[in-house]
């Protein structure tokens, strides 16, 4: 069936793609995380960027890795599926892929002096040799590497409104720190990508300050929640990833270029109004049980009112909010859809869910955006 799926949204019969994604309905033996890892290879060179990124493939990582551990139930991986279905036949793919044929030389390749020769390369446009560089940087020393490859995509964050950190961060940590059948393929996106901000060396060795002692986390995802605008809803979104990166097992010093996240957010404040709403947010009303009772208390049109119920599930249900929550917002696709939506869900939840931060209210406050944001675009 996968094989068959693929065929139809390369082609964009969407005829032929209901009749697979029928198939997909009648049966359970089949998990999104298979469909996800085959569809890869074209998320990965996704060319009519609709949003000018890559979000197709971020957003389905978050998703496989959200299915990986367990929150999905089949009935809302069907639901997914239809969506991710659909919204890829509305795009355009070419088919490149990249795979090394000779290791590089070790002595040619050491730490920050490879990854100089990457930056060299991409200030003069020349993406092949600077990918050349990138794999042997990559098998001498792959959690290195890739610290320091995140570190030159935060150099561009305030120019592509955190995107060369928020839709590379899933592929690094999935494809490339992790070996991976496609590796070589989403190592070579991310460079090409990088190319289109200007390489300079110093963002090797500069030093950005905000350290994690430094760090507030809850008073900064307060200021991180204020607005639900584009922009706002990236601030949030790249706040999670870097606090992601900051904890990964790849990087050993547990250091992030926090100063360049703080200076792009700049001079917001803490909105005090969510901020008041979050803290005196209750719900005394019957707690759903099924998402079927979920659906009928969750309403777009008064979403003020959805809230506090939303706040009080995920705090007694987090499990279940995970798997209700991404079913309801794939219930509203219609014609199009927004991948932020999806995303910006996904970093709320995880601050919400995880131990990021201990400050309740400010992990209210995310949660408040990204259900605005979807309230305001799907409507």
């Amino acid at each position: 069936m996968i094989s068959r799926l693929k065929k139809a949204i390369i082609s964009k019969d969407k005829e032929y793609l209901k009749q697979v994604l029928s198939d997909f309905e009648k049966y359970n033996n089949w998990s999104l995380i298979t469909v996800i890892d085959d569809l890869l290879p074209l998320m990965l060179m996704e060319s009519n960027l609709r949003y000018g990124s890559f979000h197709t493939v971020k957003m389905n990582l978050f998703l496989r890795r959200l299915a990986l551990e367990g929150y999905f139930s089949k009935d809302t991986e069907k639901e997914i599926l239809r969506l991710i279905a659909f919204e890829m036949a509305e795009r355009n793919w070419v088919s490149i892929t990249a795979n090394r044929i000779k290791s590089a030389k070790d002595e040619e390749f050491s730490s920050v002096e490879g990854i100089a020769g990457i930056v060299k390369e991409l200030h003069r446009g020349n993406v092949h040799n600077a990918f050349y560089y990138a794999l042997g940087l990559l098998e001498n020393d792959r959690n290195a590497f890739c610290h320091l490859l995140l570190k030159l995509g935060a150099n561009a964050i305030p120019k592509s409104l955190g995107h060369s950190i928020s839709c590379f961060y899933p592929v690094v940590e999935d494809m490339i720190v992790t070996d991976h059948t496609h590796t070589d393929t989403a190592l070579l996106t991310y460079i090409m990508y990088l190319a289109r901000y200007e390489a300079n060396e110093d963002m090797i060795h500069k030093e950005y300050g905000h350290t994690k002692e430094e760090m507030n986390y809850g008073r900064f995802l307060k200021i991180c929640s204020y607005g639900t605008g584009i922009v706002e809803v990236h601030h949030t979104i790249t706040f999670y990833l870097m606090a992601e990166w900051e904890k990964a097992l790849f990087n050993i010093d547990s250091e992030v270029p926090y100063g360049i996240l703080v200076d792009w957010v700049g001079e917001k404040e803490t909105d005090e109004e969510r901020e008041k709403r979050a803290d005196k947010a209750e719900y005394s009303g019957h707690i759903p049980e099924t998402y079927e009772e979920f659906e009928s208390k969750f309403s777009l049109d008064n979403i003020d009112d959805s809230i506090p119920m939303v706040f009080r599930v995920i705090e007694e249900k987090p499990e279940k909010s995970v798997d209700w929550l991404f079913r309801i917002y794939t219930s509203k696709y219609e014609n199009s859809w927004n991948p932020h939506y999806y995303t910006s869900l996904y970093c709320a939840l995880r601050f919400y869910i995880e131990d990021v931060i201990d400050d309740k209210i400010a992990c209210r406050m995310g949660m408040d955006q990204a259900l605005k944001y979807f309230a305001k675009g799907i409507r």
